[in-house]
């Protein structure tokens, strides 16, 4: 049962960021802008050391957890 939900929440997730992509897609292709997806507690940073790009916390979700206010998690459920 667990494994079955796990595949739901997963191909969810597959159709959220297919549907991204095809909105990017066509935004590029109408010359319109396109807004991409941004995570909600992470941000992506150089590494000043090594250079590359990582996602750092930006904080917000523990005091969110604490809360129970998760009003800004997008419906992954």
């Amino acid at each position: 049962e667990a494994n079955v939900e796990k595949q739901r929440l997963e191909e969810k997730q597959r159709l959220s960021r297919k549907r991204r992509e095809a909105e990017a897609t066509r935004a590029t292709e109408d010359g319109t802008p396109y807004d991409p997806y941004k995570p909600l507690w992470f941000e992506r940073k150089k590494d000043p050391v090594t250079q590359e790009l990582a996602h750092v916390y930006k904080g917000g979700y523990w005091e969110s957890k604490e809360k129970q206010d998760w009003s800004l998690c997008p419906d992954i459920f």
